[in-house]
């Protein structure tokens, strides 16, 4: 497989904006200047296990993907130039690609602390089972919303070695924040799943009515975006980003038109990624004057 085909498999432009999350997560801990104190900024190999726990998880869950949904994207004129419906990739190869990712996923976390290696067991069952939930319940979108969510929740707990509440709502902030993403994304395929069978929250309460639902889902993630930094010492920096997020997410909004389904998927993947990377920007922004001042 070459690289280019790699890049497809894997969809690297959305694995590049899904990782700020993950660093926004390992960010937010120093805003407790105590913590911050202690912490030993000589552990950069700690760093380094995050970006490779994040870049592996996310190859092994497109890889499944891809090997689970072969069949129905081969059928779908939307997805049939996927590698593997196109013959641009094998079986194997991609088999091998994804459960090599997933036992080094496994390590990795293992080798960050006792947390984060019991859970990595766990996580690993959800990158393996999302592509099958689409099979049974509308709720898949959710499914990945979890699987995301993970990312600054555990980059908050491979910092500190413990959990605490600003990560807990950090995390539902991106839960909801990518179930309202995929939910706007299967509207794409809503005609298509609803022949095929496949489950879907469009397909359940149809179009209209899941682009109202991605709005309430839209709004909670700005509300626990807040909840995040209310529970963190008070940073002027952190919440103006916040701010942003919300005003990114009332532009999208007011300019949705279902009848343009594949624009308004580019649209929303386009906000949820300058999203993760300006409030990532805003974090470090935040935690730097927090220093100096």
């Amino acid at each position: 497989m070459n690289w280019t085909t790699f890049k497809k498999m894997i969809m690297i432009e959305q694995t590049l904006f899904g990782l700020p999350w993950a660093f926004v997560g390992a960010i937010l801990p120093f805003y407790d200047v105590e913590f911050s104190s202690h912490f030993q900024w000589s552990n950069w190999s700690l760093w380094v296990l995050i970006l490779l726990s994040f870049i592996t998880a996310r190859i092994a869950g497109m890889a499944f993907n891809r090997i689970t949904d072969r069949h129905i994207d081969k059928a779908n004129p939307r997805t049939k130039d996927r590698v593997l419906p196109s013959g641009e990739a094998s079986l194997l190869q991609v088999s091998l690609i994804g459960w090599g990712s997933l036992i080094a996923f496994i390590y990795f976390c293992s080798q960050i602390n006792p947390v984060c290696a019991a859970f990595a067991p766990l996580m690993a069952f959800l990158l393996w089972a999302y592509a099958y939930t689409k099979r049974f319940t509308a709720l898949c979108h959710f499914v990945m919303g979890l699987i995301s969510a993970c990312a600054p929740f555990f980059s908050w707990v491979a910092i500190t070695g413990e959990f605490a509440l600003p990560p807990l709502f950090l995390g539902l902030s991106v839960l909801c924040s990518i179930a309202a993403n995929d939910v706007i994304y299967s509207l794409q395929d809503m005609e298509y799943d609803r022949v095929r069978g496949l489950h879907s929250i469009p397909v359940a309460i149809g179009g209209r009515s899941s682009v109202l639902l991605a709005r309430c889902l839209h709004g909670a993630s700005f509300s626990m975006l807040a909840m995040a930094g209310f529970f963190l010492p008070f940073n002027p920096i952190f919440f103006s980003g916040v701010v942003f997020v919300g005003g990114v997410l009332v532009y999208c909004h007011r300019f949705v038109s279902l009848s343009e389904a594949k624009m308004l998927d580019k649209s929303f993947m386009m906000s949820n990624s300058l999203s993760a990377v300006v409030l990532m920007l805003f974090s470090i922004g935040g935690l730097f004057c927090q220093e100096l001042f």
